[in-house]
């Protein structure tokens, strides 16, 4: 809306601006002009004739090796891009970011284009080659078509690489689309951790317990699911100190509730963790079990029944022995990331998951045996998880009570899954590039298969003597559709696996390039240090989806298929042979 009220009231403006980039397409096309005339007015009729029977000249993309250097190209691209990822703990995000996506995006576009044209280049011999193994055959249909095909395979080729481009580029945008849409999901849930999460409006001095926790939020609609833990951050290091000490957060949970609450990418591991934590509660050793992050993992050098200490900022105990159960790669709330970090900056904090009640009884007896008694500071339960209803009027209220029980705190301390949904899939950012890119690609799909429909129909028409011949010697109409039928199923065919093979690739090397995580000018993720928003692309990888509706696009294709070989059997039965047969065209 904001560009057409642009449009409107500034006209001069936008003059200014396009006018440079008008007279540069302007150049390009006369530029295209004259060369096309130049060669229509050195070629002949007799040449012309020749050239549309048998091709006997190269196009310019072979006389010149530009699939050859477009390959080379590319695999310097790649190699670089390689050389570059392998360099992931040498080099901070930011500066991966700004040199090796741009090389990664780069590299597959010119493997695409260098692979289609070495196609072409080798695309008459294939042809040469299937039309002699057709002839060895019984079938005449199937040779003829290819014979036909492989005289003269420059119509045939522009075909195919009309539809195999637009054919790409459709499941490109369809992938990407999906993709960016599924990534902005996994990066609420994430955020979130549940339906709604935040610090609880307790007063911090004194323990209450989960049914405590849940009253101090008032009388919240539409809960289906509560768990009430612990959130601190403190610094951490490996029980025999030969590991460096680093930054973490401490999400002690209450493993009785937390798993049918939460919103994890792997819902049956935290299931499993869950498990895990709650029959080590009876356990006779001092070491809390723990859970933790990759980044600790790598950091701290742990393993499997290793132990390390951990020590809170707001809490008086100051070391408390974990003992390591297993690894998950990131704890959803917390933004670590296993990249480098910016200089000058905190680096992101790795991540511990423990047992409420565990690091509870840990915390406690720690204090009687140091003698804590009067100002000390207890470990409460201070953070809260909730899984509401999807009612969008039950949802609203639960808001509202939630924004009574905090007041002001709400807007920059609660994490509302459905709200950053929101207000992600409208970042005005992706909804640009998600619109070019659909108008685009719908536009280029129905200028494909109306240019290849067209294509088939005026390719028939000068070949009406040809067919009329071939029904003068005893061949019947469904044997003329069936030469038809080879010739098009056979440019539909290769036009279609070709896309779909450079789709598939474009998808798989571009779109986890391409899919990023924007943040809201607005609520709680606006204010992301750099440190945490750089990782934030980082924690989440990005995994292609495929989407069903490009089931689709390859009917569309096959009902425009059968159409044009119905309006093309139409166009060579209908004429009479005497008359195609007496009027000669020369």
């Amino acid at each position: 809306m904001n560009s057409l009220l642009v449009l409107t009231q500034r006209p001069i403006e936008m003059l200014k601006l396009i006018t440079p980039y008008a007279l540069i397409v302007a150049l390009v096309s006369m530029l295209v002009l004259a060369l096309s005339l130049r060669e229509t007015a050195n070629m002949d009729v007799l040449m012309t004739r020749r050239e549309s029977s048998r091709a006997t000249r190269r196009g310019l993309v072979q006389r010149l090796h530009l699939d050859i250097v477009a390959a080379l190209v590319a695999l310097c691209g790649f190699a670089v891009s390689l050389y570059l990822g392998g360099l992931n703990n040498l080099l901070d995000v930011r500066t991966k970011s700004l040199l090796a996506t741009p090389l990664s995006l780069a590299a597959p576009l010119f493997l695409i284009i260098a692979a289609v044209l070495l196609f072409f280049r080798f695309y008459p011999l294939l042809l040469n080659l299937a039309a002699r193994l057709a002839g060895q055959g019984r079938g005449a249909a199937s040779m003829l078509a290819l014979a036909q095909i492989s005289r003269s395979p420059g119509q045939s080729t522009r075909m195919i690489l009309l539809l195999a481009l637009a054919l790409a580029f459709t499941i490109f945008t369809s992938v990407f689309t999906t993709t960016q849409n599924e990534h902005a999901r996994s990066l609420a849930s994430y955020e979130t951790g549940a339906d709604f999460s935040g610090p609880l409006p307790g007063n911090g001095t004194y323990s209450p317990t989960p049914q405590e926790a849940r009253q101090e939020l008032g009388n919240v609609p539409g809960i289906t699911a509560f768990s009430a833990g612990f959130s601190g951050s403190g610094a951490t290091k490996a029980a025999d100190g030969n590991g460096p000490s680093i930054l973490f957060q401490v999400r002690a949970v209450d493993a009785d509730t937390f798993g049918s609450t939460a919103y994890w990418p792997d819902q049956p591991q935290l299931t499993s963790m869950m498990s895990q934590l709650r029959a080590r509660r009876s356990s006779s050793t001092d070491a809390i079990p723990a859970y933790v992050d990759q980044l600790a993992w790598d950091k701290l050098n742990l393993h499997v029944g290793s132990t390390f200490t951990i020590s809170v900022s707001n809490l008086d105990i100051a070391e408390l022995p974990c003992v390591v159960l297993g690894k998950v790669e990131h704890i959803p709330t917390i933004n670590d990331s296993t990249q480098g970090s910016l200089e000058g900056e905190v680096p992101p904090s790795a991540g511990v998951l423990v047992d409420f009640q565990t690091y509870l009884k840990a915390y406690q007896k720690s204090e009687q045996s140091i003698g804590f008694t009067s100002g000390s500071k207890p470990l409460i339960l201070n953070q809260f998880w909730m899984r509401t209803t999807n009612d969008a009027t039950t949802l609203a209220n639960t808001r509202s009570a939630l924004r009574i029980a905090l007041g002001s705190r709400y807007d920059q301390t609660i994490f509302d899954r459905r709200a950053i949904l929101d207000n992600l899939r409208t970042d005005p950012l992706s909804l640009n590039l998600l619109g070019i890119l659909s108008i685009g690609t719908v536009v280029a799909l129905i200028l494909a298969i109306v240019g290849d429909l067209l294509a088939s129909l005026l390719s028939v028409r000068p070949r009406l003597t040809n067919f009329a011949v071939l029904r003068a010697l005893g061949t019947s109409p469904g044997q003329v559709a069936s030469v038809l039928g080879w010739e098009q199923s056979l440019i539909y065919s290769v036009g279609i696996l070709l896309g779909l093979l450079a789709g598939v690739l474009l998808s798989l090397t571009l779109v986890p390039n391409l899919v990023f995580s924007g943040l809201p000018n607005t609520g709680i993720l606006s204010t992301l240090s750099n440190a945490d928003f750089y990782a934030l692309q980082q924690i989440i990888s990005v995994q292609p989806v495929f989407p069903p509706t490009l089931i689709v696009a390859f009917v569309v294709l096959a009902i425009v298929f059968f159409v044009a070989l119905g309006l093309m059997v139409r166009t060579v039965s209908r004429p009479s042979m005497g008359q195609v047969l007496r009027l000669n065209q020369d």
